[in-house]
């Protein structure tokens, strides 16, 4: 808990990179913290899993491709942090939809993904047919809802706005198909 605590307290300048208080050596500091506090929790955690899977033998069903899902999805969710965590990069991204794009791949696709694992292995519903078209309707659904939010903060929609211009619209429409996907896939594991 006090490590976990420490790490994040150590990054936290990165999350005020565009706040001009801010000294020059906390900025430096804080984006050299993100990538050598985040590349090898990326790397650690996806050589561990896949190794772990690599010719188990594992029963691939809706809650164990939900665990690697959460998993995964946790893992991927610290690429875009770290991008947005270095100093140029967050120059143009600051306050547009890549930053609600990199923490719903964390949360939407790695905790959310994690706790329906859970709920469907305590309700030995993982293996039916109808959890294999959830979990598919999720994974689609995340995964165009993220790429949405993360496509749009690469052209540097704005977050926050209450009206968007009609260029943004796409990636609006395009996170709300897969939001649907995932609600439909939700409420099926339900």
């Amino acid at each position: 808990m006090v490590a976990a605590t420490l790490v994040v307290l150590t990054v936290y300048p990165h999350h005020l990179l565009m706040d001009f208080a801010m000294p020059t050596w906390a900025l430096v500091a804080g984006q050299i913290i993100s990538w050598m506090s985040g590349l090898p929790v990326l790397l650690v955690t996806a050589f561990g899993t896949l190794t772990n899977v690599y010719r188990s033998g594992i029963k691939w069903n809706a809650t164990a491709g939900l665990a690697f899902l959460g998993v995964a999805g946790w893992a991927i969710g610290v690429i875009p942090a770290i991008a947005d965590g270095t100093i140029e990069i967050n120059t143009v991204m600051h306050n547009t939809q890549w930053v609600p794009g990199h923490f719903h791949t964390y949360l939407l696709l790695g905790m959310v993904a994690m706790f329906l694992s859970f709920v469907t292995y305590i309700g030995t519903t993982g293996s039916s047919a109808l959890a294999s078209v959830a979990f598919w309707l999720y994974v689609v659904g995340g995964s165009v809802f993220v790429v949405a939010f993360l496509s749009g903060g690469a052209v540097s929609v704005p977050r926050r706005y209450a009206v968007h211009l009609p260029e943004w619209l796409p990636y609006d429409r395009a996170g709300s198909i897969g939001a649907t996907l995932v609600i439909a896939g939700t409420l099926i594991f339900v």
